[in-house]
């Protein structure tokens, strides 16, 4: 989260948006207006916000393009593109609309008669990856599901990766089963920045989920999108860094959300 709201403050629009088990932090790039497309096989909060709404409010009034997809789907794009092949095959989702994504075909195989799916390469430019800790050559350590991000690493032409502390090598050594070898080639070291989502550090800030799915919805049932960019102002903009965005959220509501 770090990363993303680094990105909103650079003003940067027009991208494309990669996700495949994604929180509202690619709503919250869609709210500022720093992403036109998304390719994602969900986005949301669970209990939190189930629907993400800027997604939900932009794709209703076509002005989001949305690759939609499986997760089967996204997962073969991304090795494809790792693996530099043309296509990779995929059953799931054959004779549905799922065709109709940008990046797949369906074919029959002309000995088995068995119908599949060429899904193509996704081109990503740069992946944004939280993981608990990495050392100083750029081994990281997972925490809890990796939801894809390997693969989406391996994708990826620049890996930054967000990360809680920077270790030595050899305290990545005691947990070897979690280490993904040399996967980044920038670590950014931002405790406690993964709010309001969870980490190694932190629990999730429903609270604050709340208050801003509340911001875009009573922005949409004013029909006035300022209200979003006044409320992506108040959150991300202003703060000029990530400390004054810490800041923000208070010391005594982080210190209650500490893990």
């Amino acid at each position: 989260m770090a990363l993303v709201r680094a990105l909103i403050r650079s003003g940067v629009d027009g991208l494309t948006a990669v996700g495949l088990t994604s929180g509202l932090d690619i709503d919250l790039l869609v709210a500022s207006g720093a992403v036109s497309t998304i390719s994602v096989a969900y986005v949301g909060a669970e209990g939190v916000v189930g629907l993400p709404p800027a997604i939900r409010w932009r794709a209703e009034e076509g002005s989001l393009e949305v690759w939609e997809c499986e997760e089967g789907i996204h997962l073969s794009s991304l090795r494809a593109r790792t693996l530099r092949q043309p296509f990779a095959v995929w059953t799931g989702g054959v004779g549905t609309s799922i065709v109709e994504h940008p990046l797949v075909e369906q074919h029959v195989d002309e000995v088995t008669g068995a119908a599949y799916l060429k899904v193509r390469p996704l081109v990503v430019d740069v992946a944004l990856v939280w993981a608990e800790a990495a050392d100083e050559e750029g081994n990281v350590l997972r925490w809890g599901p990796d939801f894809g991000d390997p693969d989406l690493l391996n994708a990826a032409d620049l890996r930054i990766v967000q990360v809680e502390r920077v270790v030595p090598t050899a305290v990545l050594a005691r947990t070897p089963d979690r280490v993904i070898p040399w996967p980044a080639d920038i670590v950014v070291r931002a405790p406690i920045s993964t709010h309001p989502f969870t980490g190694s550090g932190i629990a999730v800030d429903e609270q604050w989920l709340d208050l801003y799915a509340t911001a875009i919805r009573d922005a949409r049932s004013a029909g006035d999108y300022g209200k979003v960019s006044a409320f992506i102002d108040e959150w991300v903009r202003t703060p000029a860094d990530e400390d004054e965005y810490l800041s923000k959220v208070g010391i005594r509501r982080l210190r209650e959300l500490l893990c």
